[in-house]
């Protein structure tokens, strides 16, 4: 396993001033640690009617950087290209950590993915290697419910891209018994291939047939292998699964498919990593099928495949932290509130610049993720050597008494919204716009609610006047769930996605793959995708 990236060991932490009351306050934050997670063993020992249960150590959480193989893949490198992503392609937050702890973003969010203007991944290469390796084959479409005449077919729907964040997956390595399904964090900068909503399916490094993440928290993990530089559960996504619908009552979350799923889109928004530019990249239709035999099944739709992770198998669910429904395992939950309490009590011991009888000092290390776990898997360090922390994100002013509303976070490039957050009973709600150029639109909202709005009121001239001074947008809807009895309502928008208004001048990618007849073994070839790239909105 490689790590082309910041793979060297880090430099020492710097010893902290030698202050009294710093000092123990380290001391208090770590009793507090050893007593919190203590306390989690002791817990888990006294379960099952107080019988003595052996206690287990948390699920790995394997962290990927973007040019490693990792162990056990499923095919060599298909990735054509391994440049590094600059900072200035990274797509900025999107708004507030789900109750997962991390920020969960709609897979087809402008700018989430990039590209280089050609394919970042031999997808033909990729397929002619499974055809030449049954047992693999086999074990790579039971992921997806598919059999392996239908592997080119699949992999002919999807879009090769760069990730913009790092983000949570469940990845699948290759054993004897098939594929080993386990948690993932990949690098920013990984290449990957994503189905029509966005969601990653293939990781090209290392041919790792993808789904979406446990519906867990991710406090919850063992972070395992060789974190980069700014790791940390802050600065992680996970691609929501665009049919996903999410309802929290009494601190409990139900994620289940939506009843309605939106169609998929016909293109995606990329950002061109040459010009830093929204580029339009139509979805899949990279491979040339022609002489394959034709399909005896249809394809699973990426509606149906979008659900969170789930296994029969035992072993997996330990693995993976979770439970036969896909709830998160007792042991993940009671790590993840330790990890927490842990947190809040860093938070609330640690010292605040301008206090009575202190002084901020510079020079002092600062963690902006004690959430973090040590990691494990990498290179031994000495005992007392903790793991350096990612640069401190900026302190958040003191709430008042009248906090500001939150303003809407609008991220992409265009002249129209095409998509919006909002909640309605206390439902994060999601309607996207599927045609706007239509005078009134009809919105395919993810509660399955009907509802319309006025496409004059999404440009940019209209959401102006209609933002307050505070830098929150709100819209007015009308519910035409009874079409005799319309229902007007007023949403206030959370966050936003400019897209430009679609013309005629998409082309679709060139790229062409043939079959060999049948009989043969199938070899599949491909030339670089083209994608039309579209200037920002002035």
């Amino acid at each position: 396993m490689s790590y082309p990236y910041n793979a060297a060991p880090p430099a020492p932490i710097p010893s902290p001033p030698n202050d009294r009351k710093q000092i123990v306050i380290v001391l208090a934050v770590v009793a507090a640690l050893l007593l919190t997670f203590l306390g989690v063993g002791a817990a888990y020992m006294l379960t099952n009617s107080g019988s003595k249960v052996e206690a287990t150590t948390a699920p790995d959480l394997v962290l990927e950087a973007a040019g490693s193989s990792g162990t056990d893949p499923f095919s060599p490198s298909v990735a054509v290209s391994n440049r590094p992503l600059g900072d200035a392609a990274a797509l900025a937050p999107q708004g507030a950590v789900t109750v997962r702890g991390v920020e969960g973003i709609d897979g087809t969010t402008s700018g989430l993915y990039a590209s280089d203007g050609d394919a970042v991944c031999d997808t033909a290469a990729l397929a002619n290697f499974l055809a030449n390796n049954p047992a693999k084959a086999r074990a790579w479409a039971s992921v997806f419910g598919i059999d392996t005449a239908q592997i080119p077919y699949y992999l002919d729907t999807l879009t090769p891209v760069v990730l913009t964040r790092d983000t949570w997956v469940t990845n699948h390595s290759y054993s004897a018994d098939g594929a080993y399904a386990f948690q993932s964090v990949f690098q920013a900068g990984t290449a990957v291939l994503v189905d029509a909503y966005g969601v990653p399916r293939v990781r090209c490094a290392c041919g790792n047939p993808l789904a979406p993440p446990a519906s867990t928290p991710i406090a919850g993990y063992r972070p395992v292998g060789h974190p980069w530089d700014h790791y940390g559960p802050s600065q992680v996504v996970y691609v929501t699964y665009y049919n996903e619908h999410t309802t929290i009552v009494n601190n409990t979350t139900t994620v289940v498919a939506a009843p309605n799923p939106a169609p998929a889109p016909a293109a995606l928004t990329l950002i061109d990593l040459n010009t830093l530019q929204p580029l339009i990249r139509t979805v899949g239709g990279i491979l040339n099928l022609e002489g394959l035999p034709p399909l005896t099944e249809p394809l699973p739709t990426p509606a149906a495949l979008n659900t969170p992770f789930t296994t029969d198998d035992p072993v997996l669910q330990e693995a993976n932290g979770i439970q036969a429904d896909g709830a998160p395992a007792p042991e993940v939950q009671r790590r993840a509130a330790a990890v927490t309490s842990v947190s809040a009590a860093i938070d609330s011991a640690a010292p605040q610049a301008g206090s009575s009888g202190e002084s901020a000092d510079p020079a002092a290390p600062v963690s902006s993720d004690p959430a973090v776990p040590a990691v494990s898997g990498a290179p031994a360090a000495p005992s007392s050597s903790a793991a350096p922390a990612a640069p401190a994100a900026p302190a958040a002013p003191a709430p008042s008494s009248s906090a500001a509303p939150t303003p809407t976070v609008f991220t992409g490039s265009g002249d129209i919204v095409s998509r919006f957050t909002f909640t309605a009973d206390n439902t994060s709600v999601t309607c996207t716009v599927p045609d706007p150029t239509q005078t009134t639109a009809e919105l395919i909202c993810s509660d399955g609610v009907k509802r319309t709005v006025s496409t004059s009121s999404l440009g940019q001239t209209s959401i102006t006047t209609a933002t307050d001074t505070f830098g929150v947008w709100a819209v007015k809807l009308t519910d035409i769930t009874d079409p005799a009895l319309p229902k007007q309502e007023t949403a206030t928008i959370t966050s936003a996605v400019w897209t430009l208004i679609p013309t005629a001048t998409v082309a679709p990618p060139t790229s062409t793959a043939t079959a060999a007849p049948t009989s043969k073994p199938t070899t599949v070839t491909s030339e670089p995708t083209t994608a039309s790239s579209a200037p920002a909105a002035g």
